[in-house]
């Protein structure tokens, strides 16, 4: 399963929750140029003496053969229902896959945007798709990791748009 790194979390909140502030694309939601992303990449991932990590390399390179089998449907699912709301949403998303950016982390962004949607999350409450190690979480983790606990233990997968909605149905 690929790992979320904490740049890659902050990406995503920046992405999904703020907006263009004026000029071009003012009201716009969000969508770093890949040099705002790899300056983010640089700060918040590094090998604690300064030194970064390759930028980009653990949350944007993910190998398909990395996830589990339920994960690509519901990365899908997560991008044609993120794309379904239309207007900003489908327009950023747009915006996101014209970069150099792969589909997976499109998806697993939508992902991102959807849960925190479904679950009605707060600002700083992390969806279970951004949750590591279910079995170790870190703090302010652990709703989210009891959440992921019961998903995976049902086969859902960490990235399904709607998880009580996927855990109902299971049952």
């Amino acid at each position: 399963m690929p790992l979320i790194t904490r740049a890659g979390r902050n990406v995503d909140w920046i992405e999904g929750h703020l907006r263009v502030p004026e000029g071009i694309g003012g009201g716009e939601l969000m969508v770093l140029a890949p040099y705002m992303r790899e300056d983010i990449y640089a700060i918040y991932n590094n090998l604690g003496d300064g030194r970064p990590t390759p930028p980009l390399a653990i949350d944007e390179c993910a190998d398909p053969a990395d996830f589990e089998e339920c994960d690509l449907p519901a990365l899908m699912l997560a991008l044609e229902r993120r794309r379904a709301k239309g207007g900003l949403e489908a327009r950023q998303l747009d915006k996101m896959l014209a970069e150099p950016r792969p589909m997976q982390r499109v998806a697993r962004f939508a992902a991102y945007c959807c849960q925190c949607a479904a679950l009605e999350l707060q600002l700083s409450q992390p969806p279970p798709c951004h949750v590591n190690f279910p079995d170790e979480p870190r703090q302010g983790e652990e709703r989210a990791a009891k959440l992921l606990r019961r998903m995976l233990r049902a086969g859902v997968s960490k990235y399904h748009p709607d998880p009580e909605a996927a855990l109902a149905a299971v049952r």
